[in-house]
């Protein structure tokens, strides 16, 4: 599974926009940097791929 890295997401939306992702979305309104819900993350690891800040790495099993 993959996990967003806050402080390294900008919110650009390419991940949960361009990608269009179903386990990837923003996180709210207010807060454009995105999220990754790990009932619907496949571990493909596309997302990582397209991310252009790199925010988006394996997830270790404690952090699901």
């Amino acid at each position: 599974l993959y996990k967003v890295d806050i402080e390294k997401c900008r919110g650009c939306g390419i991940c949960y926009t361009a990608f269009a992702c179903p386990a990837i979305r923003q996180r709210s309104r207010e807060d454009r940097r995105a999220y990754i819900d790990p009932e619907l993350c496949t571990g493909c690891g596309v997302c990582a791929d397209v991310c252009p800040f790199g925010a988006i790495a394996p997830a270790k099993p404690y952090d699901r």
